[in-house]
């Protein structure tokens, strides 16, 4: 499959915040905010204080000839890091093509609010990626520990409507790979790797139904994953957790979503799960999932869905569940777990919580609440 992404064959363009001009910064104002560009005058440049792994993003904060009020006072500069591990890991599931074939294609208006973005562009031959965005004020992230069910439900009420509008759409095919198949390779070579650890090492820690889980996908996952594309397609983001979601400071402004480098087209129960399994502690899972999930459904057909029962979704989402487990169980190709133990222990908001339960107990929880193993073994027969 073909990936097509504007710029892709253009490779002049800033490698970091360091490349950026004053006059580079007008041009790419220019068709979104033309009275900011003709009045830019300099800016300065400050790194945000949380980095993620595969990028170096940067708050650009902007000085006017005259300011009127309404021009914008901040963006995001956002650029691939050049580490060959990690163009190696972006290039395996193709995350920096994903997150610039997602601004340039649906980001306009994709049916769920996200930073506007005035440029974004991609160099295949270096494999390097630019991203120049609004930076979104008065929002604050939230965490699975500290975080509320109304957070996930305000979530789960935008997502719906953005499924609904991408639901089977042919111009997913042609622009974003899907998740199920293309994901499916790497996780099950880590996967391979990481059972003996699991039986050998981790045994007490991990807890039999986890093991079982693994052992049960390496067998069927193939299977399992083109039985799954045979259900709708929609645009999805791939990895929607808490950290990936603005909320509004006020209750009447709206959620912000980013980092689209997983997105593509998949069931729209697989960002249903990974959000309500990652996004909730299991005694408010227990206590919301259904009314969450029935919710959704709801919004889903009032959105236009049709030809789709709940049926269909509750399957998914047991899927869905499934691949989230396979997804945590791949730390477990490393052959020790220590420095991960200690980077979790050295984040304060994690410290009453521990690293066995949030990573291998909860989602056993889920595994176990939904049946997900005998259900999707009946599944095969």
């Amino acid at each position: 499959m073909i990936l097509v992404v504007v710029g892709i064959d253009v490779v002049d363009f800033p490698r970091d915040v360091d490349g950026i001009t004053v006059e580079w910064l007008r041009e790419r104002l220019r068709e979104k905010a033309p009275l900011a560009a003709g009045r830019l005058r300099s800016f300065q440049a400050e790194p945000v204080a949380k980095q993620g792994m595969t990028s170096l993003a940067h708050v650009l904060t902007l000085d006017y000839d005259d300011n009127p009020g309404h021009l914008p006072r901040k963006l995001l500069a956002k650029f691939s890091l050049d580490s060959a591990p990690v163009k190696a890991a972006l290039a395996g599931n193709r995350g920096f093509e994903r997150e610039v074939a997602f601004y340039t294609r649906f980001g306009e208006d994709p049916g769920i609010t996200t930073p506007r973005c005035h440029w974004a562009q991609f160099d295949a031959g270096e494999g390097r990626c630019g991203l120049l965005l609004d930076y979104v004020e008065d929002t604050r992230i939230t965490d699975v520990f500290t975080g509320q069910v109304k957070d996930i439900e305000s979530v789960t009420a935008a997502l719906a409507p953005f499924h609904a509008r991408w639901w089977n759409s042919p111009a997913l095919k042609s622009t974003l790979p899907g998740m199920a198949p293309f994901m499916l390779e790497p996780i099950l070579v880590r996967l391979r790797l990481a059972i003996d650890n699991m039986r050998g090492v981790y045994r007490d820690q991990v807890g039999e139904t986890l093991i079982a889980a693994v052992a049960f996908w390496l067998d069927n996952a193939l299977f399992l994953a083109e039985k799954e594309q045979w259900q709708p397609q929609t645009l999805c983001h791939g990895d929607l957790h808490r950290e990936q979601i603005l909320f509004p400071q006020s209750a009447m402004g709206p959620i912000f979503v980013f980092d689209w480098q997983l997105s593509g087209h998949d069931t729209a129960a697989t960002d249903l799960a990974y959000l309500l399994v990652s996004g909730l502690r299991p005694e408010q899972r227990q206590a919301h999932e259904r009314g969450i999930v029935e919710a959704y459904y709801a919004d889903l057909i009032r959105y236009g869905v049709q030809n789709y029962s709940i049926d269909q979704l509750w399957q998914s989402y047991r899927l869905g569940i499934a691949r989230q487990a396979m997804f945590y169980m791949t730390v477990f190709a490393i052959d020790d777990v220590a420095p991960v133990l200690d980077w979790w222990s050295n984040d304060e908001k994690r410290q009453n919580f521990s690293f066995w339960d949030v990573s291998c107990l909860w989602v056993s929880q889920a595994l176990k609440d939904h049946e997900v193993l005998p259900r999707l073994a009946a599944e095969l027969r």
